[in-house]
């Protein structure tokens, strides 16, 4: 019996092996591969590599000391400088002294709290509860001020964008046009402000703006015009001056 249940088994495990091999192999989804690198590569410079820029010019811009706001004064100088220069960027960077919905503690956050938000502004980001449930929410805040979560963010994406490459050029490299695409692809995982991150001295990116800070003239009480000086109002409160 117990030989008869070895040449069973035998037979069994020849028989699987036999079948295995006859499997025709795995057919390869090139258009799900090609998706899939276009996801990943297509951002990289438009939004990614843009961040890091944009959050460079904001962070020597609004910070140059380097120190992060930790009252309620420098959070609002900061708001106000940001605002100052919101011109020059498609996105927009609002900071308040309040609590994070998240640790409930008070600090100066961005008050952005979308899930598709940019990482273009330097500065602790609210806390998103649905984050903060499906992804590791902390490690996504750029504490410090110091764009550091921005350069972590293109690095990401551009491993990702490399591997979807490889995968790419191995299975589904078939015709001009797709080796175009890979070209593309490639030039887009170039990010020289990515590359040189860690190069940047302190206020190299810094533009003038005077809105750098809070405007120091609203802070200080006027001294009144004399009578009969350019510009005094009359009794009615219209301007004398021509």
């Amino acid at each position: 019996m117990t030989q008869f249940l070895k040449i069973t088994f035998l037979a069994s495990l020849s028989l699987s092996i036999s079948l295995f091999a006859a499997q025709p192999p795995q057919k390869v989804d090139c258009q799900r591969v090609a998706d899939t690198a276009q996801t990943y590569c297509d951002g990289l410079t438009e939004y990614y590599c843009k961040d890091i820029g944009e959050c460079l010019v904001r962070r020597d811009t609004c910070l140059p000391s380097g120190k992060a706001p930790t009252d309620k004064e420098s959070c609002e100088e900061y708001d106000q400088c940001l605002d100052g220069v919101k011109s020059k960027f498609t996105s927009v960077c609002r900071f308040k002294w309040a609590a994070d919905s998240l640790t409930e503690k008070v600090r100066c956050v961005d008050e952005r709290s979308s899930w598709w938000r940019s990482t273009s502004c330097p500065g602790y980001t609210k806390g998103d509860l649905l984050r903060a449930f499906i992804l590791d929410e902390m490690k996504e805040r750029d504490v410090n001020f110091d764009c550091s979560l921005t350069k972590v963010e293109y690095g990401k994406m551009q491993t990702k964008c490399n591997e979807a490459i490889a995968n790419y050029e191995k299975n589904c490299l078939i015709g001009p046009e797709d080796k175009a695409k890979v070209s593309m692809y490639k030039k887009n995982t170039k990010c020289e402000e990515y590359d040189n991150f860690d190069k940047y001295k302190r206020g190299q990116f810094a533009i003038d703006t005077q809105n750098k800070r809070v405007n120091d003239s609203s802070r200080q009480k006027r001294a009144p015009l004399e009578d009969g000086a350019a510009g005094s109002r009359d009794k009615k409160g219209g301007s004398t001056s021509k």
